[in-house]
């Protein structure tokens, strides 16, 4: 119940401030794609793991976007490189997204902790590929964070690739060419503590306990005044 209690809080909390945006225009070879990561920074709690962050996707322009593969990079850094940052435990790029109607298939490629490389397939064989329509919005993907250990702190997050691989993120148009997006890096960031519910419960007994003292303390020196 305390678990879920808490990543209830962050979902909450992410839906409403986060949104990573895509913008693209029609898919032939050319077409520019941008994922802005940085508008809104990711908020979790300290010490839990299985917190999800939803990343919506938009398509403000005038015309759609289509797909039929795509490699998505994410990585988070600390700056040192030693591994002290957010673990990522799982990476949802199907479900709820444009890839779910396009008879898509997920491989995790890559798992290390700070780094997934996920891919994803439409049946572009059976002649379907992911939409993105014009003006409008959609999941990208659901990103789940561990962050078992940490009490404070602030990393980057980024689409982007580790140096063994320059190309970084990409999208492929089944005989139309492959399209790498400009990417803004984001930030992860760890929120204050919520209280667990006992705490609070005791918190409030303790604070209850206080005013009855006081009352019976008042009461007692107006009867003996009286007396």
């Amino acid at each position: 119940m305390k678990h879920q209690l808490r990543s209830t809080f962050v979902k909450a909390l992410n839906n409403l401030f986060l949104s990573a945006t895509l913008i693209a225009i029609t898919a032939p070879v050319g077409a520019a794609i941008m994922i802005d990561l940085g508008s809104q920074p990711i908020a979790l709690l300290p010490d839990l793991a299985l917190q999800q962050v939803i990343l919506n996707v938009s398509n403000p322009d005038g015309t759609d976007f289509f797909s039929t593969a795509a490699t998505l990079k994410f990585v988070v850094d600390d700056g040192t490189g030693g591994g002290n940052a957010p673990v990522i435990t799982g990476i949802d790029a199907l479900n709820l997204t444009p890839w779910s109607s396009a008879g898509g298939i997920q491989n995790n490629q890559t798992t290390n902790p700070e780094f997934w490389d996920v891919r994803v397939f439409a049946n572009f064989l059976g002649g379907q590929s992911a939409k993105l329509p014009a003006n409008s919005s959609t999941r990208l993907a659901k990103v789940t964070f561990d962050t078992t250990g940490l009490s404070s702190g602030t990393w980057t997050i980024k689409m982007s690739a580790l140096n063994v691989d320059p190309q970084g993120s990409k999208y492929e148009v089944f005989g139309g060419g492959t399209h790498f997006p400009d990417v803004t890096v984001g930030s992860i960031t760890l929120l204050a503590a919520v209280p667990e519910p006992a705490e609070t419960a005791l918190i409030s007994g303790l604070a209850l306990l206080g005013v009855g003292v006081a009352r019976r303390y008042r009461k007692n020196k107006r009867s003996q005044r009286a007396q």
